[in-house]
Formats: C-alpha cells, structure tokens, sequence
C-alpha cells in the first residue's frame, strides 16, 4: 500500500513539474514579443509602420523648397530714384531777382548783375530761358539725397546765405541731367515761391513768375 502511495506521488510531483515548465515558457515567449514589438522583431509593429511613414513624409516637406515674397522690379526702382514727377513744385516760370556769391566764383560782379529779372521755365519736356530752349529732349530732373539745412549748404558750397533762411529749415536740391550745361541746370527748392538757382559759384533767388505777365 505504502508502495502505490509514492508512486503516485511521484506521479503528481512529475506533472507538477511539466506544467511549471509550460508556464515558465509561455511567460517569456510573452515577455520577448512585447520586447520585440509583438512578434519577436520578426515584422514591425503597425505602430512603428505608420511613425516611419509619418517621419519620411514630414522629411519630404521639410525638403520641398518654400515661396519666396517677392522682390521689387530693379528697373522700377533704377526710375524711381530720385526723379520728379509731372505734378512737382519746380514748374512753371522763374525770375530771378537776387544774388550772392560763394566764397569762390568765377562770375564777375558785372555779370552776377546781368542774371537779374531773366526768367527761366521749368516743364517736363523742355526747359526755356527767356523763352528759348536750353536743354536737350532727353534730359531728367534728379534729386538724390540732395537735402540741405543752413549748416551742410555752407559746408558743400561755401557759402552762407544769410537772411535767405529765415524761417527755412531745409532745401533740396535739383540738378538737370543733360548733354548741356546752362544757366539753371542746377537748383534749389525752397517752397512753392522761391527756388535758389546755382550757377558758377554763385546762388540766385528767383520767384515763382508763373501766369504773370
């Protein structure tokens, strides 16, 4: 009796055994997949399918290039420099009815006197002095970076103008782009009555003689 009471035993503790073993191996074959991204790194997971194509298409749009604001035409800007429209202040007639000389001139004070009362005609096509044309068909009118106060006039031109800046803050010079050179291709902008006419050393103050006879 005893004999058949520790085979049995035996037998228990046999099966006992073979289980732990089944149960021991299914735990780590669990254990691995997860490690392994579900199936022991054999196929990848759908997860790390859908972050691989999520990275390559981010990678192809970072790589496409991007629209640039654009730019300003250059030539549009070369003709806007500095150039006066039809509806600037310098047109119309000019008279000239005072002077005054830089410290250096090549104009004698005869011929400083002979410029009073002539009058000069600005247009957008043509230029007039005493009514005859001075300038060519192709000339330009320019200002470009040509202000002036009372001080940097003196130190550009030598040439102090006294009461001519009351109450003047500052003036703007216009120069005539042109193939000739005559009296007038050279001025200053004061206000709408008065422009100051540079000519060989010497500044000429004429006023604004437009519709009078």
């Amino acid at each position: 009796m005893k004999g058949k009471f520790n085979i049995r035993c035996k037998r228990i503790c046999m099966i006992l055994a073979a289980l732990m073993c089944v149960f021991s191996s299914c735990a780590f074959h669990d254990k691995s997949a997860d490690d392994m991204g579900g199936y022991g790194g054999i196929f990848p997971s759908d997860n790390l399918q859908e972050e691989t194509v999520s990275v390559t298409e981010q990678e192809t749009t970072d790589s496409e290039p991007t629209e640039t604001a654009e730019t300003p035409n250059a030539e549009n800007e070369t003709f806007n420099m500095g150039e006066i429209d039809s509806s600037f202040s310098c047109y119309g007639t000019w008279e000239v009815k005072d002077y005054q000389s830089a410290e250096f001139s090549t104009l004698t004070a005869d011929e400083m006197e002979s410029f009073r009362g002539i009058k000069i005609t600005y247009q957008s096509d043509s230029i007039l002095l005493d009514g005859e044309k001075v300038s060519d068909s192709n000339f330009i009118y320019e200002t470009k970076d040509t202000t002036y106060n009372y001080d940097s006039l003196i130190e550009a031109y030598e040439a102090n103008l006294g009461e001519w800046w009351n109450n003047i803050s500052e003036v703007t010079c216009v120069t005539v782009n042109s193939n000739e050179s005559f009296f007038g291709n050279q001025f200053f902008i004061v206000d709408s009555d008065t422009i100051w006419i540079y000519y060989e050393g010497v500044f000429f103050l004429a006023k604004n003689n437009s519709g009078t006879n």
